[in-house]
């Protein structure tokens, strides 16, 4: 949650210039179904009109290629993935801003050599 207030000390006459103002107020919801789809549904009651920045379903078919569908941020820009907190300076850089935000679409992604996962060959007899 991030909340912005302002109140004038000095300001009797005009008490509409006082406010508190809900800047984000997200709640999420997130998990899994099946062993292998995941989904988030991020609603933002602070906004005017209630919107949705994350809603997508993921299904982890495999470490190395799994198909993430819905509204989500695109992996394009990583100051975009990190959070505000995790940056390096207070304002973000400027290419940052020529990245879109979030998108709705398809991705497929994966990893490879993930921590917690052992790249494994299966042998098959020869035929």
């Amino acid at each position: 949650m991030q909340t912005d207030a302002r109140y004038f000390i000095e300001d009797n006459q005009y008490k509409a210039n006082d406010r508190f103002e809900l800047k984000q107020a997200r709640v999420w919801l997130e998990g899994y179904f099946f062993k292998d789809i995941y989904f988030k549904i991020m609603p933002d009651f602070a906004a005017s009109s209630n919107i949705i920045p994350d809603g997508y379903l993921d299904y982890a078919y495999h470490p190395a290629a799994s198909l993430l569908v819905g509204k989500f941020k695109p992996a394009i820009s990583l100051e975009r993935l990190q959070g505000d907190a995790d940056g390096t300076f207070l304002e973000r850089a400027f290419p940052t801003y020529l990245a879109s935000n979030r998108d709705v679409g398809i991705q497929l992604h994966g990893a490879f050599a993930k921590p917690g996962y052992k790249t494994e060959t299966v042998a098959r007899p020869y035929r």
